[in-house]
């Protein structure tokens, strides 16, 4: 049977990486693409695989018309529409990261847990993980695999991008009211990014200085529903960096069992989701951006005993996260 996919948000950053994604490999492409939007009266048309397909107004959609509806939205634009896709019957693939701290909607990382797609099908939703916890995963799970981890700690460097289409615009307002000598307004982050760092991100007045920021809390639960948890725990920390598009990390491993540099660089050269890189110094920029792999530069041995590691990599968050997810979740319910 034909596969009919729904998108709204095509013309999101999230949207058109997805649609390059769809491009760029035939087995990922809808036999039929529904591309939606909020607008009425909308003559616009999508192209993909040399056919156009014209955009609808989604109110009027009828989504029982389509397999699943892939939602590269704002979070308040699920709320609105999620009800009525799955009450048709279409499988909802949310890309707005609403359901991030919701352990009731199936968190599916096809990487790792292909098999939660039945759990999918049966409730007729689900999430892709958010950038850094599928970053982490795709590190930690050939490690665990192989030698066991017993304790991690990330450093995650969170590119403006994180926080949705509006994350870019604001870095480049700010730098250019800087650069003009104008003092930039605060639309969107807690403080000044631009030429700036934000450690404690989304903390409150009031929490302990030992407190896990909310977004820690969700990257690190959702790290250990794809991999399990680890003996001794992952500690995750988050800074905000002026860097548009791209994140970067620093993991700080113990292992249960011995190892080698070598070896590390080993096992982690045999995933397809990663790529070693013989490069000192890696940027998002240089490296990162527009990769779909998860870019692996230097690990260095930590305390002696040869159970302590550190790794350091750059990841686009975008494309080789979000976007490309959804789009292999979607080639999932194909396969069905």
């Amino acid at each position: 049977m034909p596969f009919r996919l729904a998108i709204y948000g095509y013309d999101t950053a999230l949207g058109k990486l997805s649609l390059e994604c769809m491009e760029s490999e035939s087995a990922l492409r809808p036999d039929e693409l529904l591309p939606l939007t909020p607008l009425s009266g909308e003559y616009d048309a999508v192209t993909l695989g040399g056919s156009n397909y014209f955009v609808q107004n989604i109110d009027e959609f009828d989504f029982s018309l389509v397999d699943a509806a892939l939602f590269m939205c704002t979070p308040d634009e699920t709320v609105r529409h999620e009800s009525r896709v799955r009450q048709s019957g279409c499988v909802l693939i949310d890309g707005s990261g609403f359901y991030a701290d919701s352990s009731q909607v199936p968190l599916l990382l096809p990487a790792l847990n292909p098999g939660e797609i039945d759990k999918v099908v049966e409730c007729r939703i689900c999430q892709p993980p958010v950038s850094s916890a599928i970053m982490l995963s795709l590190i930690l799970s050939p490690l665990v695999v192989e030698l066991g981890v017993k304790r991690c700690g990330a450093v995650l460097l969170q590119a403006a991008s994180e926080f949705g289409e509006g994350g870019p615009e604001s870095l480049l307002h700010e730098t250019m009211a800087l650069l003009n000598g104008q003092d930039p307004e605060q639309a969107l982050f807690e403080a000044q990014l631009s030429f700036n760092l934000h450690l404690g991100s989304g903390l409150q007045d009031g929490d302990g200085p030992d407190k896990e920021a909310a977004q820690e809390s969700r990257i690190a639960a959702q790290v250990t529903r794809l991999i399990g948890a680890l003996p001794s725990g992952l500690q995750v920390s988050v800074v905000q960096v002026p860097v548009l598009y791209g994140h970067s990390a620093v993991l700080e491993v113990e292992l249960e069992e011995q190892s080698t540099v070598e070896e590390l660089r080993e096992i982690l050269g045999e995933s397809r989701y990663l790529s070693l890189h013989k490069e000192v110094m890696l940027t998002p920029v240089t490296t990162a951006v527009n990769s779909n792999k998860v870019s692996i530069g230097r690990i260095r041995a930590g305390a002696p005993g040869g159970r302590h590691f550190l790794v350091e990599a750059v990841f686009d968050n975008l494309r080789c996260g979000t976007a490309s997810t959804c789009v292999e979740i979607a080639r999932l319910l194909r396969g069905r």
